[in-house]
Formats: C-alpha cells, sequence, structure tokens
C-alpha cells in the first residue's frame, strides 16, 4: 500500500504514540507500508512539528520515515479543495500513484476519494 500522511497525521503521531498514525508511521519506516512526500509536505510538515516540540527520538523517527519514502516532484497542479493549501496532497498522491491520503483535514475528508484515491483518518486505514 503506498500512502500520502497529512501533517495533521504526524503530529498525531507525536502527541500519541500508541496511536494509530504512529503505528502508521512506524509501517512507513519498517517498510510495510509505502509512504510518498514531496519537498513542499516535507517543509510543511518540519515547520509545524517545530512548533510542538517533539523529542530528539521523535525527530529521529521523522528522519527514518523521509528516508524510506518515495519522493515525487513535478506533477499535476490541482485545484480541489476548498482549502487550496491541501491540494499539495492530491497532487502528491496523483504523482506518486499512492492508493490513500492520510488525514484528519476537513477540507479532505469532504472528498470521498479522488481519482481511485481513499482520503481516510489513521485509525480508518487497513493495512
Amino acid at each position: 500500500m503506498r500512502v500520502v500522511i497529512d501533517t495533521n497525521a504526524l503530529v498525531a503521531a507525536r502527541f500519541s504514540p500508541d496511536g494509530a498514525a504512529s503505528r502508521l508511521l512506524d509501517d512507513c519506516i519498517d517498510g510495510r507500508v509505502e509512504a510518498v512526500v514531496s519537498d513542499e509536505i516535507e517543509r510543511e510538515n518540519r515547520a509545524i512539528l517545530q512548533k510542538v516540540r517533539p523529542s530528539p527520538a521523535f525527530w529521529d523517527r521523522l528522519e527514518r520515515f523521509y528516508a524510506a519514502a518515495i519522493r515525487v516532484t513535478g506533477g499535476p497542479r490541482l485545484d480541489v479543495v476548498e482549502d487550496p493549501a491541501d491540494n499539495k496532497y492530491l497532487e502528491c498522491a496523483v504523482a506518486g500513484g499512492a492508493d490513500c491520503i492520510v488525514s484528519s483535514d476537513r477540507h479532505l475528508l469532504v472528498h470521498d476519494g479522488f481519482r481511485g484515491i481513499r482520503i481516510c483518518k489513521a485509525g480508518h486505514l487497513q493495512i
């Protein structure tokens, strides 16, 4: 399974180490799930996570997550989501051939899916 993980899911992983988002992060690091990421998403992740002061151990997990992730560049520019800042997740998913976007963002979750790509919360993802 190939997924794009929204920043809010990584924040959830930071605050709930036993939660679904944290388990998904470990699944990506361990290769059970393929994560897809773009430079734009990584920049947002790092900026937001820095504000919530993760531990050095979490930063290490995040570095391992990025090292294991499939990096995409280019791809289509989309204008689908009510919040334009969230289009980057759809763009990354399309460019990277993702099966699912994992998010708790209402602007993304309002869509049942997009071009065959599911959009769901970490707790609803079945691996």
